[in-house]
């Protein structure tokens, strides 16, 4: 990869396609995940992730400060009774974390403040 962006870029495309190997060449094998269902480490849990959820992630915006990205996304999910199989877009956001040309962590958010606040782009007044 020659940028950062374009490392967090080919994550989104392998997350898209299902290359659940692309995905894990792009991560540390440490890499922090979480999310609104919980979180932890390493290649297998983002693999089971990325299978499991059946997730589709668009880029929509991005901020970055040094190796720290927020990056706004649409996402969606199987559902057998919506239209064409996926769920509405729903606009979530997330944080990554890049180290040594490879992604070291994944946050998923609900919300882009929640996602600059984690980022440290933000502070919550005491």
């Amino acid at each position: 990869m020659s940028t950062p962006l374009d490392l967090i870029v080919a994550w989104h495309d392998a997350v898209r396609d299902r290359d659940l190997e692309a995905v894990a060449g792009l991560v540390h094998s440490d890499v922090e995940v979480g999310g609104p269902k919980g979180s932890g480490h390493g290649v297998d849990l983002i693999r089971e992730w990325v299978q499991t959820s059946g997730i589709g992630l668009e880029i929509e915006s991005f901020l970055q400060r040094g190796l720290t990205f927020v990056v706004g996304q649409e996402a969606t999910w199987p559902d057998p009774d919506a239209a064409g199989g996926r769920t509405q877009p729903v606009a979530v956001a997330s944080v990554f974390v890049v180290q040594g040309a490879r992604i070291s962590k994944i946050l998923r958010f609900d919300e882009a403040e929640a996602a600059l606040e984690a980022a440290g782009f933000r502070s919550t007044p005491n």
